[in-house]
């Protein structure tokens, strides 16, 4: 008979002789979540096999686990599957699952996610910057080509100059909406 059965992301392990301590999140490890236990505990005492236990298995997508835990009389399995249908058995004399808060560690996870993710949109937005500038000078550049065919080349066609006029307007409105931004 289950339980509890949970559906959360995994983040770590830690081994101690044959226990196992499992850490999840109700939401994906790197997203703040505002409830007010978003990570759960689970330690497993007394664990049989620990060695043949292929952790790579567990969540090896990142995207989330179903848990379950399943009282057999005097042993307990602690079973997930993924949302590929991957499945990772311990079997062990006790389960214990605890709600907290998140700790120092998850805290400082989380700061180094956004920091990162940060950086990626700032760098992003320095090369969107960049190429806002560089159409700006070839405007600019362009805005003084047509500017100076127009006050020298006399020879052009009445047809050729309003076109040019018309050209030089258009890049004159994309110019100041580039200040505007």
């Amino acid at each position: 008979m289950a339980m509890n059965q949970d559906e959360l992301f995994f983040k770590s392990k830690e081994i101690t002789g044959a226990n196992i301590e499992l850490i999840f999140h109700r939401d994906y490890p790197w997203i703040f979540n505002a409830s007010i236990f978003p990570v759960v505990k689970y330690t497993l005492l007394n664990c049989q096999n620990i060695e043949s236990l292929d952790w790579e298995s567990l969540d090896i997508h990142h995207d989330g686990v179903v848990i379950s835990t399943n009282n057999l009389g005097d042993l307990y399995i602690f079973h997930t599957t993924d949302i590929g249908g991957r499945e990772f058995e311990v079997t062990c004399e006790r389960v214990i699952r605890e709600e907290r808060n998140y700790d120092v560690e998850d805290l400082t996870d989380l700061i180094n996610e956004i920091s990162s993710q940060h950086d990626g949109e700032t760098a992003f937005f320095k090369r969107l910057q960049s190429k806002i500038e560089d159409v700006r000078l070839c405007l600019e550049k362009e805005l003084d080509t047509n500017n100076r065919k127009l006050g020298q080349a006399d020879w052009l066609s009445e047809e050729k100059k309003q076109f040019l006029k018309g050209q030089n307007s258009i890049i004159e409105v994309v110019l100041n909406s580039f200040k505007l931004g």
